[in-house]
C-alpha cells in the first residue's frame, strides 16, 4: 500500500508560525509572509492529491516569496521557520539546512527550542529520507515541551513511523516494520484519524504476510474488514495471505469478494491494476485445487474450465504481464493435457519477461522431451530434428541463465514483491 492522503486540515497545521513580527515594516513583510504561507499550504494540498509537479512549483514559489520577506526583515523567526519547511518540502536538503541554520542562529533557546527539533524532523522526512532520525527529533521535541505543537508533532510522527516502516520493509525487516506501523496506528487512534489508523494497520498486515506470519496477518485483515467492510484492499491482502500459505480453498471465497467489489468499481485507481491480479490468483487457485481431485471428473472439469476463463481474462486485461501466460501454460500442460497450446503460452511469457523464465523453461524442456506432433510442415524426420534442436536450446537457456534470473528476481522481490509473485 502506498502512503494515505493527508487531510488538508492536518497539512495546514504544519505551517503554524512563531512569535509576533516587529511593528516596523509589518505591512509589506506580513503580506509577503502570508503569501509564502499560502503557497506552501497549496503545495501541500497538491502533494496530497498526487500532483507532485505542481507541489514542487508551489513550494518553490513559497520559498522565493519568503526570501523576499527575509530581505525586509531577517530577524523574524517566522520567515526562517516557514522557509525551512518550503525548502524541505520541495526536497532541497541543502537549502533547507541553510534556512534551519538561520533559524538556529536567531533563537535564544538554541538546543532547548522544541521548534528546532520540529524543523529537524521536517527535513529528515521530506528532504533527507531519514525517518528514523525524524522520530528521534520528535521524541526530543516532546521531552522539551509536551504541549508545543502537539498536533503538528503527531502529524509528523505518523509520517515518520510510516516511512520508517516502508524503509524496513525494503530491507526485508518486516517484523520491525510491523512495530513502526503499529506505532503509527496508535498515534492515529489517539488523534481520531480513522483512515490513517486503518491504513497503518493495513501495512502491518502486509508486513506480517511478507514475514510469513500468515495467521496474524489474516486475523488483522479480519479486524480491518469488520471495521471497513467495503474496502477491497483488506480482502485482497487476506486472499494473498491464504494463497501464500497454499490454503487455496480458503482463498477462493475471499477472491470472489474482491472480484465482486472490483466489478462494482469499488477500488481506487492507484490500486486497480494490482487488484486485478485477482483473476490470475483465482484461476490459479482453482487449478491447484482441481489438480487434487481424482474421482469427481465432472467437478474437476468445471473447475478447470472456470480457471481457464479467469486466467484468460487476466491476460486480456494485462497482455504484457508474463505471469498470466505462465499459469495458463501450466493449466494447459499439467491439467488439461494440451501441451502444444501450452507452448504458445510459455513462449509468450519468455518474450515478455525473462526474469519469470524458470517455470516456462522447465515446462518447455519437459514438453520437448516428448514426441513431436504427428502433423505439421515437413517430414516426420524434419519435425523430430527441429524438435530436438529446440529442446537442446531450451536446456541451455534454462541452465546458463538460472543464476542471472534468480539474482534479478531477488532484486525485484526486494523492491516490489507483489510484481514477482508467480514467477517461480
Amino acid at each position: 500500500m502506498r502512503m494515505p492522503r493527508w487531510p488538508v486540515a492536518l497539512a495546514s497545521l504544519l505551517l503554524v508560525v512563531v512569535g509576533p513580527a516587529p511593528a516596523e515594516a509589518s505591512e509589506t513583510f506580513e503580506s509577503l509572509l502570508r503569501r509564502g504561507e499560502t503557497y506552501l499550504v497549496q503545495a501541500q494540498k497538491a502533494h496530497t492529491s498526487g500532483n507532485r509537479d505542481l507541489a514542487q512549483k508551489l513550494s518553490a514559489k513559497a520559498e522565493d516569496t519568503l526570501k523576499a520577506a527575509r530581505r525586509l526583515n531577517a530577524r523574524d523567526l517566522r520567515v526562517w521557520f516557514l522557509g525551512c519547511q518550503a525548502a524541505a518540502f520541495r526536497g532541497d536538503r541543502t537549502a533547507a539546512a541553510a534556512w534551519y541554520e538561520g533559524y538556529r542562529a536567531r533563537t535564544i533557546h538554541i538546543a532547548n527550542d522544541p521548534d528546532l527539533q520540529f524543523l529537524q524532523a521536517f527535513i529528515y522526512i521530506f528532504a533527507a529520507d531519514n525517518p528514523d532520525r525524524a522520530i528521534d527529533s520528535l521524541t526530543r521535541m516532546q521531552s522539551l515541551d509536551s504541549r508545543r505543537r502537539a498536533l503538528q508533532r503527531d502529524t509528523l510522527m505518523y509520517l515518520a513511523r510510516w516511512h520508517f516502516g516502508l524503509a524496513l520493509m525494503r530491507k526485508e525487516q518486516n517484523l520491525a516494520a510491523v512495530k513502526q506501523f503499529s506505532e503509527a496506528a496508535r498515534v492515529a487512534r489517539r488523534r481520531g484519524w480513522q483512515r490513517k489508523e486503518l491504513a497503518a494497520m493495513g501495512n502491518s498486515g502486509i508486513a506480517l504476510k511478507l514475514a510469513s506470519e500468515w495467521k496474524q496477518a489474516v486475523a488483522l485483515f479480519d479486524t480491518l474488514i469488520a471495521r471497513d467492510p467495503e474496502n477491497i484492499l483488506w480482502y485482497w491482502h487476506k486472499g494473498l495471505a491464504f494463497g501464500s500459505e497454499h490454503k487455496f480453498a480458503d482463498a477462493l471465497p475471499v477472491y470472489r469478494k474482491v472480484m465482486e467489489l472490483l466489478e462494482k468499481g469499488l477500488v481506487h485507481p492507484q490500486h486497480k491494476r494490482d487488484v486485478e491480479m485477482v483473476y490470475m490468483r483465482y484461476g490459479n487457485s482453482l487449478r491447484q485445487l482441481a489438480g487434487r481431485i481424482t474421482q469427481d471428473v465432472k467437478k474437476r472439469t468445471a473447475m478447470l474450465t472456470e480457471a481457464e476463463t479467469h486466467l484468460t481474462r487476466y491476460t486480456k486485461l494485462h497482455p504484457k504481464d508474463a505471469r498470466g501466460y505462465v499459469w495458463l501454460g501450466e493449466l494447459y500442460f499439467r491439467e488439461l493435457e494440451r501441451p502444444y497450446k501450452a507452448i504458445g503460452m510459455y513462449e509468450k511469457a519468455l518474450e515478455l519477461d525473462w526474469v519469470c523464465g524458470d517455470v516456462p523453461l522447465r515446462s518447455l524442456v519437459q514438453i520437448y522431451t516428448q514426441n513431436p506432433p504427428m502433423d505439421g510442415p515437413g517430414t516426420q524426420e524434419e519435425r523430430e530434428e527441429a524438435w530436438h534442436k529446440r529442446r537442446l536450446a531450451l536446456i541451455k537457456q534454462r541452465d546458463e541463465g538460472a543464476d542471472k534470473r534468480k539474482a534479478a528476481r531477488e532484486e525485484r522481490e526486494r523492491t516490489s514483491p507483489e510484481h514477482t509473485d508467480g514467477c517461480s
